[in-house]
């Protein structure tokens, strides 16, 4: 008998349209993940970690804040904030 490996005979099973189709169905499903990758979601951080850069963004947040009601002279003066600098 020849040597086969197991990749290699799942993917005769699926492919062999003698089998009953259940049988097919269940080789197809075990060599899946040996055939196709999952797929995955990755964050790359140059800087520092994710916490870090939070940290960082809410500080600033909160200074802007102090800005929007300076008190100069008495009065509130209120200044306006665009986005970018956020």
């Amino acid at each position: 008998m020849k040597d086969i490996d197991p990749l290699s005979f799942l993917k005769a099973v699926y492919m062999n349209a003698e089998l009953p189709l259940s049988v097919r169905m269940r080789a197809a499903i075990e060599v899946l993940p040996f055939t196709h990758p999952k797929l995955a979601v990755t964050a790359v951080m140059s800087e520092q970690d994710f916490a870090t850069v939070l940290d960082r963004r809410l500080k600033r947040i909160e200074e802007m804040r102090l800005l929007e009601n300076k008190v100069v002279n008495g009065s509130t003066t209120i200044t306006c904030i665009s986005r970018n600098s956020i």
